[in-house]
């Protein structure tokens, strides 16, 4: 089940009688701390790191039992670990990029990164037109993530960019510019990355 992007203001009505139902909710710790004041159910925390994947295939579904995705668990999240389960949609960290930023998710496309992977399909997607929102390494600094990226695009420097950071919590805020001018940037946090193709 969807739990937005870290807010509990982002919490839909439909995840809070859930939680208020449920006898055991999984979920990472930062999603813990946020539901706890909405349920009285056994809190089990998964191991963040290379422990996660193996957790998550080894959850024993039961009545009773709410196992939460950061975000929408469909995008980018851990709803593809259950396809003959319910999967109920939550507000992700792209839509609250998106509407941030004024960025139709149409004509858009939604790459991931996270794991080092996937840089090779972001410039054929800029060169057919799209946008690209980038979910992209946690632990790399912004001016790292945009120096790597430069590495596997055609044409970087004219290619506007919009990180949005920390979203839906109290530091959110965006920042904008060209790829060129965004590579010595140290800034750091939950991340996602709005790439606009070249303009010519």
């Amino acid at each position: 089940m969807g739990a937005g992007p870290g807010n509990p203001e982002y919490f839909t009505l439909k995840l809070i009688n859930n939680l208020r139902d449920a006898r055991k909710v999984i979920a990472t710790k930062r999603l813990l701390i946020a539901v706890k004041p909405f349920t009285n159910a056994e809190l089990v925390e998964l191991e963040e790191g290379h422990g996660f994947y193996t957790m998550i295939k080894n959850i024993e579904s039961k009545e009773g039992t709410l196992i939460l995705s950061t975000g929408d668990p469909m995008i980018a999240g851990i709803g593809k670990f259950f396809p003959d389960h319910e999967i109920e949609p939550g507000i992700s960290s792209v839509q609250k990029c998106a509407s941030l930023i004024h960025e139709e998710l149409t004509n858009s496309t939604i790459i991931s990164t996270r794991y080092g992977k996937n840089y090779e399909k972001i410039d054929p997607a800029l060169r057919l037109g799209f946008r690209v929102f980038l979910l992209p390494e946690p632990a790399l600094t912004v001016g790292e993530i945009i120096r790597k990226l430069s590495l596997y695009l055609t044409n970087p420097g004219n290619m506007n960019v919009a990180v949005c950071l920390n979203l839906s919590l109290a530091n959110e805020r965006v920042i904008r510019g060209k790829i060129s001018e965004l590579s010595a940037s140290d800034e750091n946090g939950l991340k996602v990355i709005f790439i606009s193709p070249s303009v010519n």
